[in-house]
């Protein structure tokens, strides 16, 4: 019987709304086959432990996994830049309200900034998080081929600490997840609701690119993606921010390059093109010049004054802010000298 499931997941014989299985299906349909499997010993005393009932029920074939030639890849050029994300940002706070939007933004912006897992994000607690003055702390909490890792995030701090400090319903509550439903139960957010509100408001953003493949997974992929073309962090690191295995092909496997940089890349190395930026400036954290406050790089304006913010003229980096705020007012203060100095001598 078991044989002729495994078949009949193969030949895609329980499709009903589509002609074929996708790879993903079948693999989730083998899992949950070997999970029924792995709970139906533990109730006969046949078997000892669950391994022995895989091993004699299933084929010695058997495997859940999906050949990486089976795989669906996303277009290199389809895959999400800051750009991308910042529209994201901005339309879900178009379509939601003002609380809604602020936790959706901050969960948008921790995936990005961190690189993690929608899991992974969504499963955060309070106990998890430190809001610093200048940055915020977050231990993702690890898997079984991975341990829990300490990721501090620079990106998403504005939109994380005014979340945190203005919307959560009970952030000194340690249990409490980090990404609620803002109801009455205050609840884990699940990864459907994420799934619809970025479906939504890619429909309202003249973002064309598809991530019908990956779902939120895209902007983890994304993320891999920039770090190696910005040549930000070494291969290394990266493996260790996002949660990999040290060395694992799968940081290789996410970045995804199109042929244009490739050949790009290979110019600029032999001198036969100009050095230049290919790629966009991260989503870092601004300040406004007007009030000071430190903002999210989405925002084209001031959250607090509502002035226009120029990410060219004004970016901060937010472990800097005091030392950057106090050299502008000694450039404001040497200003004003030279002002009275040319008017004392043109009274003169």
């Amino acid at each position: 019987d078991i044989r002729k499931i495994i078949s009949a997941i193969g030949e895609s014989a329980y499709a009903v709304r589509t002609d074929k299985y996708s790879p993903e299906t079948k693999k989730m349909f083998k899992q949950t086959l070997k999970r029924v499997i792995e709970f139906s010993s533990q109730l006969d005393s046949e078997y000892e432990h669950p391994k022995q009932a895989k091993q004699d029920l299933l084929p010695y074939d058997f495997s859940v996994y999906v050949k990486e030639s089976d795989k669906k890849r996303t277009d290199p050029e389809d895959m999400p830049n800051p750009s991308d994300v910042k529209e994201i940002c901005q339309k879900i706070e178009s379509i939601k309200q003002p609380d809604t939007a602020a936790r959706d933004v901050a969960l948008m912006l921790f995936v990005w900034d961190s690189g993690c897992r929608i899991g992974e994000a969504l499963s955060t607690d309070m106990k998890h998080v430190t809001v610093i003055s200048d940055r915020v702390e977050v231990t993702i909490q690890g898997n079984k081929s991975s341990g829990d890792r300490k990721n501090t995030v620079k990106i998403a701090s504005p939109a994380l600490k005014h979340y945190i400090e203005n919307v959560h319903p009970d952030p000194d509550n340690q249990e409490m997840p980090l990404f609620v439903n803002l109801n009455h139960n205050h609840d884990r957010l699940s990864s459907a609701t994420v799934t619809n509100t970025v479906s939504r408001a890619k429909e309202k953003s003249s973002i064309s690119k598809d991530w019908s493949n990956e779902k939120n997974h895209i902007f983890r992929k994304g993320r891999i993606t920039y770090l190696k073309k910005a040549e930000k962090m070494e291969d290394t690191n990266i493996d260790i921010r996002v949660g990999h295995v040290v060395g694992s092909d799968q940081t290789r496997t996410y970045t995804r390059v199109t042929d244009e940089e490739a050949d790009s890349s290979y110019l600029e190395s032999y001198g036969l093109k100009e050095e230049e930026d290919r790629v966009e400036d991260d989503l870092e954290p601004l300040k406004c010049l007007s009030c000071s406050k430190v903002n999210s790089g989405h925002r084209d304006s001031c959250r607090s004054c509502g002035d226009v913010l120029d990410s060219k003229a004004y970016p901060v980096d937010v472990e800097d802010e005091k030392e950057n705020f106090e050299n502008k007012l000694d450039e404001m203060a040497e200003q004003i000298r030279e002002m009275k100095e040319r008017k004392k001598r043109e009274d003169s």
